[in-house]
This record gives structure tokens, C-alpha cells and sequence, in this order.
């Protein structure tokens, strides 16, 4: 039942289907039967305040794999309610999403999420600083000295603005979409992190 086609009714009917099925699907016996999926596509709209937080947080043990596809977390954030009570539900609902995938977002709480979640790095900065002084007789500025020095910090290991960097696909980046994909405890071969720069190609072919 599309929003766009059937509104509010649509709304309702895919909350009722899906509270239907979560309650469904932990009476399973999870030792005798296959793993199923929950998708979401649009997922912000779709949100059930409590019921969802619960779900994920025990729906592994009945082999569920939760899958949520937004537009942004502002959107989670208004959906359960907005403020610093949604903040607090759509974070700790969030959070029981192992593996992340951000796409291009200008959504600056989105990318910040991403950021923060990557986490800060100690990294050294250089800074210098020039002195000159002015020559009266030639009019002119002469150097007269300098000094330079490194100072540690704790930066963001990767800049909230990275995110809205990303490519988008489509024509103008010959079909290229880039992402960054954020897995919880454990690190990828490839980079010893625990989030890794991706290129994904669409196929106009299908």
C-alpha cells in the first residue's frame, strides 16, 4: 500500500503489518527454522516509538536481520517524536544496527552521527607564524623572523563534511556511488578499521 497512492490509510496498514509480524516472528522457534528479513525502504515513516527499540534489541535471537533504509536520522528523530526524548529513543534504536552504510547527505545531524560514530584520532597539527617589519627609508616590509610547532590533538578521524562529499551516481559520476560503511567490532583487512570507503557502480543495464 504506497503512501503516495493510498496516505494515511497506507501508513496504518504497513504499521499494522509490521507489528503483526514482529509479534509473529518471536514466537518462532528460532533452532528449527531459516532466517528472515525486515526490510524497511523509507523507513522513517514506518517507525513504531518502543515497539521498534524492543525489537531489534532481542530480534537476533528469533534469526531476524533488520534492515532500515532513511533519508536522514532528523527523520528518525521527528518521527519518534523530535526533541531530546526522540533523540534519546532514535539513538538507542539506532544503535542496534550493526553495520551502517552513509551515502551523500546534507543533512548536517546525519553527518555528524556519522562522524561521531567513526570516532576521534590523535593527530598532530603544524602551525607557523611570520613576523615582518617595515623598512622606512625603501618603504618596503622585511622578514625578521619566524617560529613553527606541532601541537597533538584529537580530531575526527573522518570530518562530518567527508559525508556530504560523497558521490551520487547517475551520469555525472559515470554510474559511481561512493558510501561509507561502519561495522561494529570488527575491523576490515583492508584498512584495520572498523569503517571503510566504498564504491558501489550502478547497473542501467536491468
Amino acid at each position: 500500500m504506497p503512501l503516495k497512492q493510498y496516505g494515511q490509510v497506507g501508513l496504518v496498514g504497513a504499521a499494522m503489518w509490521k507489528y503483526s509480524f514482529q509479534k509473529s516472528i518471536e514466537q518462532r522457534d528460532p533452532t528449527s527454522l531459516r532466517p528472515v528479513v525486515l526490510w524497511q525502504d523509507e523507513g522513517q515513516f514506518f517507525l513504531l516509538p518502543s515497539t521498534d527499540f524492543l525489537f531489534t534489541s532481542t530480534s537476533r535471537s528469533s534469526r531476524v536481520a533488520n534492515v532500515l533504509l532513511t533519508q536522514s536520522i532528523s527523520g528518525v528523530v521527528a518521527t519518534l517524536g523530535g526533541g531530546p526524548a526522540g533523540k534519546a529513543e532514535a539513538d538507542a534504536y539506532l544503535s542496534n544496527y550493526g553495520t551502517k552504510i552513509f551515502h551523500s547527505n546534507t543533512d548536517p545531524v546525519s553527518n555528524e552521527y556519522g562522524a561521531n560514530l567513526i570516532g576521534r584520532c590523535k593527530q598532530f597539527v603544524v602551525s607557523t607564524n611570520n613576523n615582518y617589519g617595515t623598512n622606512e627609508l625603501f618603504m618596503r616590509r622585511n622578514y625578521t623572523g619566524g617560529s613553527s610547532g606541532v601541537n597533538e590533538v584529537f580530531e575526527y578521524e573522518l570530518q562530518p563534511s567527508e559525508f556530504s562529499r560523497l558521490r551520487t551516481g547517475g551520469a555525472a559520476n559515470r554510474g559511481q556511488v561512493d558510501s561509507i560503511v561502519f561495522k561494529n567490532g570488527a575491523a576490515f583487512k583492508k584498512t584495520g578499521r572498523n569503517w571503510m570507503k566504498v564504491t558501489f557502480t550502478q547497473d542501467f543495464r536491468g
